[in-house]
């Protein structure tokens, strides 16, 4: 799936709003942590590369 910065910038708002509420006793929390990562991840490979859209 190819993806451009404004869909990741959403994901990782979306996720870490979710994050703020759930505490880290919550059983999805560890997976929605590394999801959050791995798109701030893909955001700085983007601005790295200087493209507009990345492939997830």
């Amino acid at each position: 799936m190819r993806v451009s910065q404004g869909y990741l910038e959403i994901k990782v708002k979306e996720i870490s709003d979710w994050l703020l509420v759930n505490s880290s006793n919550h059983e999805q929390y560890k997976q929605k942590k590394q999801q959050r990562d791995y798109y701030v991840y893909k955001l700085c490979e983007m601005e790295e590369l200087g493209v507009e859209i990345i492939k997830i």
